[in-house]
């Protein structure tokens, strides 16, 4: 169509401008069926009619909708036509008269020149014609492809819908959008229970885990994962840093999937069936280090032990607290050589603790030379902290004897030697033959001295020498046995740690050669403590305890036999003065009441639960028994027997176990009244049990409480007066039952003491200082001595049993009327009262005992005093009577209230977890 006008060129422009018009209509009569079907269920979504289908219906919504979209789709796309050039022409020419493209493109049958001439301003008219024609009009052809308009209705409709969804309209459509497929396979009814359980050494509770919140955990905690699917599932482990991992759990016997996932770094575990059905993020919580210092440096104690203070923290607990050693001046070769002495904590796996080291460390390798120590603490994990180095010199024990110094010298030689043995040959059968023949018969051990280090070699020289011609200076059989003995493992031995084996033997030669068998003793004495303390360090069972106590108790009575056993051989004591004493104490070997008492403590503590001060006390008692060593024995009057008690301490026994039997029943009351008050009970019958717990302690005040029988706890009015004694008691009473005591001694001279008067009945006579004697017999209130006790009872207990009276009154008053509440406090009060007044009569009652009245400074040859004292009190403490039938007390109660029926599952686990503690 080129010419010179352009007119070719505008036609041209023209005619694609309408096919381009022509297009719109086009695509919407293809798009018509699947525009109708997006507005079907976009207003299905938006107006919240699948949030109330359930999964499988939602999924199956979705499925449909995707279908039904794709095949109107592919039907619009297979009835779509592009509009083509004579599409637009024919749109031109319909909008102007003449039809002027259509007589653009004819051509005239004659082509004669003048014909073509007119034919050819023809067609320039026409053409001129379509290039000022006006706007092009598309209407016919949008009613052809959209008679209903919905391409306006279809937008206002989902807009308005959108709108009355409101702020729900963005979630609905995504819902409906992205439908969960998987529902039509089960997915959707695909459980996750997930719990983590941190490390052990961290003493936190194992947790359950929310899908999609992020946990912190410790390091080294553990991911439980239990899936219930109708499939198999795939459990994704991604790690923040990077990568991952996969794992396909197999199904169990109850068709659960279970998978186990250790937390090392922080991560996401993804659990994935047909897409992602739960996520758990998480981070890690570091683990830092133990911090452990030196409080005081150490230093030499009492009898070669080596001291020092320390103190610890650390997030969890710390583990294991060791004293590590290196040489201050190695030998070529050992710079890098170290040693570690355990250091025992009071606590179990304690987070902050101070504490003072004292221990023994003659046996140590490097014993008698320059160390630079140091201590590590480590937690759990691994992680340790260390203090700063201190130099020390170990101390060594010094040996008299000549055997004994060898000995000594022989284990110094085989300790030190830090190199290995060499490796083997392999050809080396570690056996002597006696024939190389094809059956050759082993006839003992070959000898692996020749690939021995030095030190190892320079031992066996040693004991070589020591026991060459023996029999002219070994008086001890059993000395020489021990050091061929030890020869022979030396010998046999393939390593090192095989020929330290000998150190032991070596270290007994010592002794034995030192002390004779003492030694021995002690050495049984020191394992059954360290057995015990393991135990109670470890929560052994309570059967273990108790089998581990009678051996240390045996060991103890053993070890007290071989010291006096000792003495009686080296003459410290003549064998007539130890059956005097066996005679006055009973013969018993282990002769120290307060040991004994102690030994019962300890027997006590471990029981009850009470194991970290158990574990204290048999420190102390092990330090106490190791003081007895090399002392002197002056008999005096102690004895093994059980102590004496008289008339006096005994009454305060009875008073304070009747005391301790009204406090618990006292206590069973209160139980019930509070389940009364929760539950609707009896009060009445409350009240007459009150009432009969009221009468049987008024029954006690008026018998004297804590008064003596006899002469010391008659009646008031009453007096006797004992001749030979020069003693006399006035005793007066008041209108509450109390009773006073006047008492009066005289001396050899027949003097009375001064601030005392003679008991003549009713009647007081002067004392020394010239003063008239009240008739209550110390000047003051009735029956009340200057020291502030009544009788052998104190002031104050008697006090306690009268407030405690005054509770239970009240008590038993708000029982009659119905008030529990008033009954539960004046109860607590009445407790309170019963339990001040059993502390105080169990201080009396120590008080009274005849072994701690006096602190003479006789001792016998195992260092104890001889009145049954060891001397140790003030530095040993050995918990009281009150404090250990509490504990007892404690117990028994926790073992009622698990026995209640009316508990819920949580408290019964809770007393059950008490329980195991005990």
């Amino acid at each position: 169509m080129a010419d010179g006008s352009g007119l070719s060129r505008q036609l041209d422009e023209r005619i694609a401008h309408a096919r381009r018009g022509l297009t719109f209509p086009a695509g919407a009569k293809a798009a018509r069926a699947a525009a109708i079907w997006v507005f079907i269920f976009g207003v299905f979504w938006l107006s919240g009619l699948q949030g109330r289908l359930g999964e499988v219906w939602k999924a199956a919504s979705g499925l449909t909708f995707y279908i039904g979209l794709a095949a109107t789709f592919l039907t619009g796309l297979r009835s779509w036509r592009r509009p083509s050039d004579q599409d637009a022409r024919d749109l031109i020419d319909d909008m102007i008269e003449g039809r002027p493209l259509s007589a653009w493109a004819d051509r005239p049958a004659k082509t004669d020149e003048e014909g073509w001439r007119l034919w050819s301003a023809h067609r320039e008219r026409m053409a001129a014609m379509a290039a000022r024609a006006g706007a092009l009009s598309f209407r016919r052809h949008w009613k052809e492809a959209d008679p209903f308009y919905l391409r306006a209705i279809i937008p206002i409709a989902l807009l308005a819908a959108g709108i009355a969804a409101g702020p729900k309209a963005g979630e609905r459509l995504i819902a409906g959008l992205t439908p969960d497929i998987g529902a039509l396979f089960g997915a959707h009814t695909l459980k996750v229970e997930a719990w983590i359980t941190p490390p052990a050494y961290t003493g936190d509770a194992p947790f359950v885990l929310t899908p999609g919140e992020t946990a912190n955990a410790p390091q080294g905690s553990e991911v439980t994962l239990r899936i219930i699917s109708p499939g198999r599932p795939e459990i994704r482990i991604l790690p923040a840093a990077g990568g991952g991992r996969s794992l396909r759990p197999e199904a169990d016997t109850e068709g659960a999937f279970q998978a186990l996932v250790q937390l090392n770094e922080p991560m996401r575990i993804s659990v994935r069936f047909w897409g992602e059905r739960a996520s758990f993020p998480f981070t890690m919580i570091p683990d830092a280090r133990p911090k452990v210092e030196f409080v005081s440096p150490p230093k030499l104690g009492e009898g070669d032990r080596t001291e020092f203070e320390w103190k610890l923290s650390d997030d969890y607990g710390v583990t294991k607290l060791e004293l590590v050693a290196r040489m201050a001046e190695p030998p070529a070769g050992a710079e890098g050589v170290l040693d570690f002495v355990a250091i025992e904590t009071v606590g179990l796996n304690p987070t902050e603790e101070s504490g003072a080291y004292s221990e023994d460390l003659v046996r140590h390798r490097w014993a008698g030379l320059e160390v630079f120590v140091k201590l590590r603490a480590t937690d759990a994990s691994g992680a340790f902290g260390e203090s700063a180095e201190a130099r020390y010199k170990l101390p060594e024990k010094l040996f008299l004897q000549p055997i004994a110094r060898s000995a000594q010298e022989i284990r110094a030689s085989l300790l030190r030697e830090w190199r290995e043995y060499q490796p083997p040959s392999p050809n080396d059968r570690f056996t002597k033959f006696q024939s190389e023949e094809l059956s050759p018969v082993a006839a003992a051990s070959a000898s692996r001295l020749r690939a021995a280090p030095e030190g190892v070699k320079l031992a066996v020289l040693m004991i070589d020498a020591l026991t060459y011609k023996a029999e002219s200076y070994f008086e001890d059989p059993v000395n020489f046995m021990a050091l061929r003995h030890a020869r022979a493992m030396i010998d046999a031995a393939r390593t090192k740690p095989e020929a330290e084996y000998a150190e032991d033997i070596l270290w007994n030669v010592a002794l034995r050669a030192e002390y004779g068998t003492v030694s021995d003793a002690k050495a049984a004495l020191e394992a059954a403590r360290r057995a015990l303390e393991e135990a109670l360090r470890n929560g052994a069972s309570e059967e273990d305890i108790q089998r581990l106590m009678d051996m240390f108790e045996q060991a103890v009575e053993n070890y007290l036999a071989a010291q006096m056993a000792e003495a009686l051989r080296e003459g410290r004591v003549s064998e007539a003065d130890n059956q005097q004493g066996a005679q006055q104490g009973g013969g018993r070997p282990l002769g120290d009441d307060e040991l004994q008492r102690m030994l019962d403590a300890l027997r006590d503590l471990s029981e009850t639960g009470a194991r970290d001060q158990a574990r204290q006390l048999l420190s102390d008692m092990s330090k106490m028994l190791e003081r007895m060593e090399n002392m002197q024995l002056q008999m005096g009057g102690g004895g093994g027997g059980p102590p004496q008690q008289g008339p006096m301490s005994r009454a305060l026994n009875r008073a304070l176990q009747e005391t301790n039997r009204t406090l618990n029943d006292q206590r069973d009351l209160a139980d019930q009244t509070e389940q009364a008050m929760r539950n609707g009970g009896d009060a009445q019958r409350l009240a007459d049990q009150q009432r009969a717990l009221r009468e049987r302690l008024e029954d006690q005040m008026r018998s004297g409480g804590g008064q003596p029988p006899g002469p010391m706890g008659g009646q008031p009015g009453q007096a006797q007066s004992g001749s030979n004694q020069g003693q006399g008691q006035g005793q007066t009473g008041d209108p509450n039952g109390r009773q006073g005591q006047g008492q009066a001694g005289r001396d050899p001279s027949g003097q009375g003491q001064p601030g005392e008067g003679r008991g003549d009945g009713n009647n007081a006579a002067p004392g020394r200082d010239g003063q008239q004697a009240s008739p209550n017999g110390g000047g003051g209130r009735p029956g009340v001595n200057a020291d502030g006790r009544q009788g052998q009872e104190s002031a104050r207990s008697r006090q306690l049993l009268a407030q405690a009276l005054d509770a239970q009154r009240r008590a038993e008053g708000a029982l009659r009327r119905g008030d529990f509440e008033a009954a539960r406090e004046a109860q607590r009060e009445a407790m309170a009262s019963l339990q001040a007044r059993s502390g105080e009569l169990a201080r009396l009652a120590d008080s009274e005992d005849p072994e701690n009245r006096a602190d003479r400074e006789e001792r016998d040859v195992l260092g104890r005093m001889s009145n049954g004292d060891s001397g140790y009190g003030d530095t040993v403490e050995v918990p009281e009577e009150m404090e250990r039938q509490k504990a007892r007390d404690i117990l028994n109660e926790l073992r009622r209230r698990a026995g209640e029926r009316d508990l819920t599952p949580e408290e019964l686990d809770y007393l059950r977890r008490l329980l195991d503690r005990f």
